[in-house]
């Protein structure tokens, strides 16, 4: 076997375990009750949609504002018996005037983005 055959072979082992280690399978770790939270205390995106979700005057998410979320895809449940996590919510954004439907989905570190959303006037 030549020199170069053998670093070859070893360049194919090392780029076959580099690809196999990264691509671990992770847990979610968000809860519905949890990406609610986030929503509710993400004001200035909540600000930035211009719905009506936010007072303009205070900056501070109207009362009386509720989000729910439900959980898309396959859970996971860190324990028996505990809430099942998600990768993917579906939630709604209600307060008096306007109804909000988003697609949540949950990153790394509790971080999150909100997707697709349409705004229902009631």
């Amino acid at each position: 076997m030549s020199k170069s055959s053998i670093v070859a072979s070893i360049l194919a082992l090392l780029v076959f375990a580099s690809a196999a280690s990264a691509h671990r399978v992770t847990h979610p770790t968000t809860t519905s009750r949890q990406a609610e939270r986030n929503i509710l205390r993400a004001q200035r995106m909540l600000a930035r949609w211009h719905v009506g979700l936010v007072d303009t005057g205070t900056g501070l998410v109207k009362p009386n504002t509720t989000a729910q979320c439900r959980g898309r895809g396959r859970g996971f449940a860190h324990r028996k018996g505990a809430a099942r996590a998600f990768f993917k919510f579906s939630c709604v954004i209600v307060n008096r005037e306007h109804v909000v439907q988003v697609l949540y989905y949950a990153l790394t570190g509790n971080g999150f983005e909100m997707h697709n959303r349409v705004v229902v006037h009631r």
